[in-house]
Order: C-alpha cells, then structure tokens, then sequence
C-alpha cells in the first residue's frame, strides 16, 4: 500500500505538488472529502463484512475483541482480505480527488491516528463547529459498534450510518451486548 500510495502521489495527474498550488479546494475541502466518500464506501464494505454468509469467514475475527483497548494491533487484527481491501480502498479515493500532496501527507497521519484510537478505550472527539455533521469523530462510536455489531459500520464519521439508520448513540454497553449464541 505504502508503495503504490507514493508511487501514485508522485505520477498521478490528481496530485498536484508545490506551496504555490495549494488551494482551499485540494486541501481543507478536498480533506473532508477524503473522509466523506471513504466513509460511504467503507461503510457499505464493513456492513456486508456482517452479511451471515462471510462474517464468521471475514470479520469475526476482528469482533472476538467485545472492547478493543491496544490501538492499532486491535484495528490492524483483520482477515487480510479485509486489510487489503480497506487500504486500498484509501487509495482508490485519493486517486479519485484532486488533492495536494500536503492534503494527502495529512489525510495519511489522520487515518493511522483516527483507526488506532477506534480501538482504544479512549473518550476522543474531534468535533469541527461548522462541518460538524459531516465530519464528527468520536471514538465511541465505533467502540459501541464493537458492543452492537449491527451498527456504526462507518471507521471515521457516522454520517453514513446517520443516512442509513444504522447509527447507535445511546445504547448500553456491555462486554457480549450485540453477540448472540450463533456467532
């Protein structure tokens, strides 16, 4: 990924290099787009990873933690069809958006930074006022989809789950909350 991630950034046509191209476009708003569209597509990848058919095959592996606390060795814990999917879906958006490089630098240090703390017991919430909806970040929401497996499917923003009734706020946590006998 790492490889294919700067091969693409130093020949790819959506990348633009240099302080004087940097733009409000390719970087703050390119920035939230980067985590918006992710969002989309990873959160419709992670709920059919809960599909009975592949999840004991896929996923379960990653859910046999009910309260992940050890930050990226728990977010990195995947079957590696998850992993390379997931990463490369990354990659797939940022070829996809006209960015800065700078932007691209940042959104790499965001993900590693927001995956790892998904899987802390931390209470961390990066909540900006005026993309608020849009952007939330809360750790909790995606340790309450490690309680209620049939929720907050989206990694960085629950705007996703918001639009499609799959986000759970207020619920009761506990360690096999979520988990029936069958899994």
């Amino acid at each position: 990924f790492a490889f294919d991630l700067i091969s693409y950034c130093w020949t790819g046509k959506n990348i633009v290099w240099g302080l004087e191209n940097l733009t409000i476009w390719n970087t703050i708003v390119g920035y939230v787009a980067f985590f918006v569209v992710y969002d989309f597509f990873y959160s419709l990848f992670h709920r059919a990873l809960h599909h009975r058919s592949i999840y004991g095959l896929i996923h379960k592996h990653h859910h046999r933690q009910c309260a992940p606390s050890r930050g990226n060795v728990d977010a990195a814990n995947t079957h590696p069809v998850e992993y390379v999917t997931g990463e490369y879906l990354h990659l797939f958006i940022i070829w996809y958006l006209p960015l800065h490089v700078y932007t691209v630098a940042g959104i790499l240090v965001s993900m590693g930074i927001f995956a790892s703390l998904n899987h802390t017991r931390f209470d961390v919430r990066v909540s900006p006022p005026v993309i608020r909806y849009l952007m939330e970040y809360t750790v909790i929401a995606h340790d309450k989809h490690h309680h209620f497996i049939t929720a907050n499917y989206s990694q960085y923003t629950m705007l996703w789950d918001k639009a499609m009734g799959t986000f759970r706020n207020n619920a009761k946590t506990s360690a096999n909350a979520g988990f029936s006998k069958k899994e």
